[in-house]
């Protein structure tokens, strides 16, 4: 497994929780 493939997914995941943080509060 590419580990920038992997960062990639993790800045994604980071951000998406972010936008969702910023709906929900």
């Amino acid at each position: 497994f590419i580990p920038f493939v992997y960062m990639f997914f993790f800045s994604l995941s980071l951000s998406f929780l972010d936008l969702l943080h910023s709906i929900l509060f």
